[in-house]
């Protein structure tokens, strides 16, 4: 991550220079490469916000505050018990001193998203409509399955998706690249990223167009922070996404659209090894008290003919959740094993599970039981 003196930006060496003056040579150097790399992440990151390189870098190294400052703060760090530094914690002790000079315990990355409707296309297996008449949106080679948009379509409202959140091509290559990744958008209209090594780690299919640019749902975005990262997801009217090192920001959205896309995640830990999938409707609302403090997000799944149907919300004051199910009269149960199980009286089975700061790569129960054994809808 880190670049020569020679090649580095002048602003940058001169910095750098100033900040690490006085310091024994070989702190020095370790200082320098850290304030390096986190000046350089940052950039990357505040080039994402629609800043031009000079720009953000400019505003990285503002963030730092004066180098007699650093110099000062990192001194302290240097000068901590031996015994401290042996333990392997140097590198943790520099970073969170960074990170504190710049006003917070990581930065915080506003990415923009689209908010809306796009146009809905078809998807079909097999033969492909005339490339004279269509768009295409994708073609799987895996599937076989073709989405394309006839051309000139009218603006009926019938004919656009629902609204949901999406990331265009041009914020998910910039967002990989500040992730020391690399990705690519193909003619097929999947997005590919790779890492360092050159090898592929992940596809991603193209949901719709506009304006000639291709989006992709919001899911992707949490999917390319998690190949570097572990990563949790927090807040519903204004979500975002945290690692250990910064916190992805997606502004107003409907939180719904961020979770659904990790749905899978918490299912897996519900069902291991489920070949269920997610169908019906989440249209019956269910009022519930829970333990939980105000602004956790929950999700409630139920079960009908190995379909689960899940919804989302957030936990509001007291603890109370209002929240939809397939279901008009749900009983709660902490055994996902039931879940499966026919409704009786017309009650369906169904769990809770909390998905909000949670560890998506280290998941652990999460389930918990209301305080009311049931629940009917209102």
């Amino acid at each position: 991550m880190t670049t020569s003196a020679a090649t580095a930006p002048r602003a940058l060496t001169t910095y750098l220079r100033r900040a690490t003056w006085g310091l024994p040579p070989a702190r020095q150097q370790e200082l320098w490469d850290e304030l390096e790399e986190h000046v350089l992440t940052r950039t990357d990151h505040l080039t994402l916000t629609g800043l031009s390189p000079t720009q953000a870098m400019t505003q990285a190294i503002h963030e730092l505050g004066p180098p007699t400052r650093v110099t000062l703060g990192m001194a302290k760090v240097y000068t901590m018990p031996k015994l401290l530094l042996a333990a392997g914690t140097l590198a943790l002790a520099v970073s969170a001193g960074l990170y504190a000079l710049a006003g917070g315990g990581g930065p915080t990355i506003t990415l923009p998203v689209f908010n809306g409707k796009l146009p809905k296309p078809s998807c079909v297996t097999g033969t492909v409509p005339s490339a004279d008449s269509v768009d295409i949106i994708s073609s799987g080679k895996e599937d076989g399955i073709t989405c394309y948009i006839v051309k000139n379509q009218p603006t009926d409202p019938i004919l656009y998706s629902e609204p949901r959140t999406y990331v265009s091509e041009q914020t998910a290559i910039s967002l990989a690249k500040a992730l020391n990744l690399s990705a690519t958008v193909g003619s097929d209209g999947f997005i590919r990223v790779f890492k360092s090594d050159g090898r592929e780690h992940m596809t991603w299919r193209t949901d719709g167009v506009k304006d000639g640019a291709r989006y992709f749902s919001i899911g992707l975005i949490t999917r390319l922070i998690r190949l570097n990262s572990s990563v949790s997801l927090s807040g519903y009217d204004t979500p975002s996404i945290r690692t250990s090192k910064a916190t992805y920001a997606l502004g107003h959205i409907s939180g719904h659209d961020l979770y659904q896309d990790v749905a899978f995640d918490f299912l897996n830990q519900v069902s291991p090894a489920s070949e269920t999938q997610f169908g019906g409707v989440a249209q019956y609302t269910h009022r519930i008290r829970t333990s939980l403090p105000t602004g956790e997000v929950v999700m409630l799944l139920t079960q009908r003919k190995k379909q689960y149907t899940a919804d989302y919300a957030p936990v509001g004051e007291n603890g109370v959740v209002t929240i939809k199910s397939y279901s008009p009269h749900v009983s709660f149960t902490a055994d996902p094993s039931v879940i499966s199980q026919a409704p009786r009286d017309g009650v369906f089975k169904a769990i809770l599970v909390r998905v909000s700061n949670l560890p998506l790569d280290n998941l652990k129960s999460g389930i918990f039981v209301p305080a009311q054994a049931t629940s009917d809808a209102r």
